[in-house]
Formats: C-alpha cells, sequence, structure tokens
C-alpha cells in the first residue's frame, strides 16, 4: 500500500472507530465504510493526499451530478460526508443551509409586528418568534402574490390559496390558526 492509500485507509479506519464510540451499529459501518471507500476513490482520482471538508462537498455534488443515485441514497451519502467532518473537526460540523430571509410586505407589516409583539408578552422564546416571523411572512407574501393590498381585503379564500402553495400544510396550518386566533 503506497503512502497516499495509507493515509486514506487510516482516515477511514479512525473514522470507523469515531462512529462505533458514537453507538454506531455494525451494519452502519459497513454502509459508512462503502461510501468512505466512494469517497477514496474520487479523492485518489484527483491527486487529492488529504482530506479536507471542500473535497467532501465536491464529492457530493460530483455523486449528484451521476445522477445515478435517488434522494434517499444520495441523502445518505450526505450524512457519511457530515459525519466524517465532525469527525475531522472534532466538533458537531454541518454546512450551513441557505437561509432565505424573505421581506415582510409592507401593507402586512403593523399586523405581523404586532402579532410577534403578543408572543414575545406571552413569553415565547426569541426562537419561537423567529419561527413564526418566518412562516407568516411566507403566507403574507402570498397574499401579497395574489393581489391583497391591505389587511382587509383578507379572507378565508386568502388563507386557503395560501395553504394550497405551501410546501408543508401541518406547519402552515398550526401556525396561521395562531395568527389569525
Amino acid at each position: 500500500m503506497n503512502e497516499k492509500n495509507s493515509y486514506w485507509y487510516q482516515l477511514k479506519d479512525d473514522f470507523i472507530d469515531f462512529l462505533r464510540e458514537k453507538g454506531y451499529s455494525k451494519s452502519s459501518f459497513t454502509h459508512y465504510r462503502g461510501q468512505i471507500d466512494f469517497l477514496i476513490r474520487y479523492a485518489n482520482a484527483l491527486g487529492y493526499t488529504e482530506y479536507i471538508p471542500e473535497i467532501g462537498q465536491e464529492f457530493l455534488k460530483s455523486e449528484a451530478r451521476l445522477k445515478e443515485w435517488d434522494s434517499k441514497t444520495l441523502g445518505f451519502k450526505s450524512t457519511v460526508i457530515r459525519r466524517l467532518d465532525e469527525y475531522i473537526n472534532g466538533r458537531n460540523y454541518t454546512f450551513a443551509r441557505l437561509r432565505i430571509l424573505y421581506q415582510c410586505p409592507e401593507c402586512f407589516e403593523c399586523e405581523l409586528e404586532a402579532f410577534l409583539q403578543t408572543l414575545r408578552d406571552d413569553g415565547y422564546k426569541e426562537i419561537t418568534v423567529r419561527q413564526y416571523h418566518s412562516q407568516l411572512v411566507k403566507m403574507l407574501r402570498c397574499f401579497s402574490e395574489n393581489g391583497i393590498t391591505s389587511w382587509g381585503e383578507v379572507n378565508a379564500s386568502c388563507v386557503q390559496q395560501a395553504f394550497e402553495k405551501s410546501a408543508n400544510r401541518a406547519v402552515f396550518a398550526t401556525y396561521a390558526r395562531r395568527f389569525f386566533s
């Protein structure tokens, strides 16, 4: 075994030991080893001599471009890379998701801020208030996109249209119910 490969295989063995310490099962080791083998082949083909998180991300992009894997398999590959990054960095390490912060339509800002203030006054944690803000801004943007320009024009039909466009209807219903109660 050459020097380059010995680094990668030592990394794989140490990573599996890390997973063992975290309580992963033997069947998980097999699956993780297989994905790390794919990563090692990728890294060797491109001439990488040691692992950094950017290589993991390049590997995932490469695997996604192949279009041979379903979303569940790609999700597992992504989990393996996150766990490897966690092992390498010695802490929980995840790639920050792109967060899109939508602006509330001006015509609804007063009502939204008043509602969020009632949540704060009721003792809700700030993270909960931010979650309400995020979900409600999506709904209010939907109202605005459908031509609603004032709070007085909002009716059950508007809410129904926003509900139908919602990506997660259960979450939508929870937040909307509280907002309109």
